[in-house]
């Protein structure tokens, strides 16, 4: 979503609003317009946590066997509301949320993901085991997961990522971070 104002007859985009408050100038989060009666969200910062995507507790992710195989999982989800997920897993306990925030915004606002596309980058060491393609905007108008996976009783993988976010109408990109992940399996 991007927010336009008039300036000498010729509309132009506003990159950073900001607002005055007792002195001191803050970033606009949100605005909104009463129209017919109805409050209606015009503009929403966009915001990507690297607090979300990494930290020295939820960067990697191991799990120790007593023998038997498993599959261990670290992946990244951004979903269509505007929630980014940080989530682990192992096979067969499921996944849990690791870590969550809002990439866009300050809480979830349904809908919005049609509005930007995300593309994730590898820098160096793994690719995905599983996502949509890397390298490739895609609009986040469904949920967008890249997942880093590892199976055996020894076994790890790492990958330094770069997510971008563009919103679709200008292709302006809003947001970037970079992060690693790691996923280890090792016997007892």
């Amino acid at each position: 979503m991007t927010l336009h104002v008039k300036d000498g007859g010729v509309w132009r985009t506003v990159d950073d609003p900001q607002v005055r408050v007792s002195g001191a100038w803050q970033p606009i989060q949100e605005g909104w317009v009463r129209v017919a009666g109805v409050w209606r969200q015009f503009y929403t910062r966009i915001n990507v946590s690297l607090a979300t995507l990494d930290g020295s507790t939820r960067s990697s992710f191991g799990f120790t066997t007593s023998g038997s195989p498993i599959t261990v999982t670290q992946g990244i989800k951004f979903e269509t509301d505007g929630t980014l997920q940080a989530r682990n897993s192992t096979s067969p306990f499921g996944f849990f949320d690791l870590a969550s925030g809002e990439w866009i915004g300050s809480q979830p606002n349904p809908g919005i993901g049609s509005s930007y596309k995300v593309k994730l980058t590898v820098n160096s060491g793994s690719s995905p085991t599983s996502g949509p393609t890397v390298g490739v905007f895609h609009t986040i108008s469904s949920d967008r997961q890249w997942d880093l996976s590892v199976t055996g009783t020894n076994a790890s993988a790492s990958g330094n990522w770069t997510v971008e976010i563009q919103d679709v109408a200008t292709s302006t990109t809003r947001a970037t971070a970079t992060f690693t992940r790691t996923v280890t399996v090792s016997t007892i």
